[in-house]
């Protein structure tokens, strides 16, 4: 075990073993208790798990979150039932992980510190609240929310849409993208140290990774100088700024996630390309912003977006919304194509409408490809349906010398995932000569 875990309850806990990979397998094996008693989910039914291992639950709406106590002879998990769902289900996972550390029953272990301060933690609690974190990132996540996410390009306000949309953890999205990677990345993990500093709480890294890449001498417990990283203020900021190493600026992208108790600090979960990315397609650039934002040095423009073969009429939300502000004619048009024939809702038909402004054509592409709308299935989106319409697309786009324009089309209330929609956008646009441009919303902090 390395020198720099501090704290006794981590030294029992890991006995004798890398503290981080003990909280893995205890991960593991309360994964495979759900398992065994049907409750994998996803999401994993915490609640349930804790009554099968035999720990009691009990409301408490006088905590910020959660904590575990000594109740006669066994364990009871308090809990503020106010909370959200996501953030409850991660508070049951991370004291259920605090029943696995032997001296647990010295004193309460909480959640979160009932009134943070600006000032560090003056014990090493920070580094049990560390290992539980793991344990409960490692139970939670489903394996379905990491797989779109593998092999396309790394965009970390993306990575949080797709964290709000299966309702889990930054840290557990996070850490199975690096587990799952086969580009060489880094996930560096730190909490605020003082006068801005960084105090490193682990790296993990993906293979394949040089041995004598310089993130390989980093290591829990040390601290990093004021000006290495740009840290977030806000839990759920993301920031787009290299991380300094020796002199050398490494590609990296940052999101600020709840502190440790004790410090109102967010921690920052900082992604890092270890060697600078390939494109995947030349033809395919990714811009973070808003979709009506597009360069006026673009002869004509052709917006596509996925529309439901159930409406007649464009969403309120999303892509749909922002282009019924920018074009508020377009909207009627769809809706009277829509109502004159209900064949023209068939998966895989598209409608296109567009106007001259300022000297060049700008249109937008509604594409059926989606089935039903509202909750119930969770993918919605019928990719062959997606790619028929994009044929369509990329031919309009030759026809008038346009840039097509989408946002992660299919992968927002259709549910797709984006590593196909990504390999489709190449099969219909780009290898016919359509330049492309994603647009990803910044993520809310």
């Amino acid at each position: 075990m390395g020198k720099q875990w501090a704290s006794g309850s981590v030294h029992v806990f890991a006995d004798g073993s890398d503290p981080i990979k003990r909280a893995q397998e205890v991960a593991a094996d309360l994964r495979q208790l759900a398992i065994d008693h049907g409750l994998e989910g996803p999401p994993v039914d915490v609640v349930r798990l804790a009554e099968v291992a035999g720990i009691g639950l009990r409301p408490s709406d006088t905590l910020t979150d959660a904590r575990t106590v000594v109740d006669g002879d066994g364990f009871v998990i308090e809990y503020n039932p106010s909370r959200p769902r996501g953030r409850l289900r991660f508070s049951v996972a991370h004291e259920l992980a605090h029943t696995r550390f032997p001296d647990v029953a010295n004193k309460p272990r909480y959640r979160t510190g009932l009134g943070a301060v600006q000032t560090e933690p003056e014990n090493d609690d920070w580094e049990v609240e560390l290992l539980c974190n793991i344990v409960a990132a490692e139970l939670l996540l489903p394996d379905d929310a990491v797989g779109p996410l593998v092999n396309v390009e790394t965009d970390i306000d993306f990575i949080m849409e797709m964290r709000r949309r299966w309702d889990v953890s930054t840290e557990a999205l996070l850490r199975r993208l690096i587990g799952a990677s086969t580009r060489p990345m880094a996930l560096v993990v730190t909490s605020a140290g003082p006068t801005g500093s960084s105090r490193i709480d682990y790296v993990q890294t993906a293979p394949p990774v040089d041995s004598g890449h310089p993130l390989n001498g980093w290591s829990h417990g040390d601290i990093l100088p004021a000006g290495t990283l740009k840290r977030p203020t806000a839990v759920g900021q993301t920031l787009r700024s290299p991380l300094i190493v020796n002199d050398q600026a490494l590609d990296a992208q940052t999101v600020g996630s709840p502190a440790f108790p004790g410090s109102s600090f967010p921690r920052a979960m900082t992604l890092v390309e270890l060697a600078p990315p390939a494109r995947i397609d030349p033809r395919i650039t990714y811009v973070t912003g808003d979709l009506l934002e597009i360069s006026d040095t673009e002869a004509s423009v052709l917006f596509a977006h996925v529309v439901s073969n159930r409406s007649r009429g464009w969403s309120r939300y999303g892509a749909a919304a922002a282009l019924a502000r920018a074009f508020p004619d377009f909207p009627s048009a769809y809706r009277s194509w829509s109502i004159a024939d209900p064949s023209h809702l068939q998966l895989g038909n598209v409608h296109f409408v567009a106007r001259p402004i300022n000297g060049r054509e700008v249109g937008v592409a509604s594409v059926v490809a989606q089935d039903g709308y509202g909750p119930g299935e969770a993918v919605r989106l019928h990719y062959d349906a997606l790619r028929g319409g994009l044929h369509q697309v990329a031919s309009r786009a030759l026809q008038i010398g346009a840039v097509v324009h989408v946002p992660r089309i299919g992968a927002g209330q259709a549910g797709g995932r984006w590593d196909i929609i990504e390999t489709i956008l190449r099969e219909t646009l780009t290898e016919q000569g359509v330049n492309v441009t994603v647009h990803t919303l910044p993520a809310k902090g």
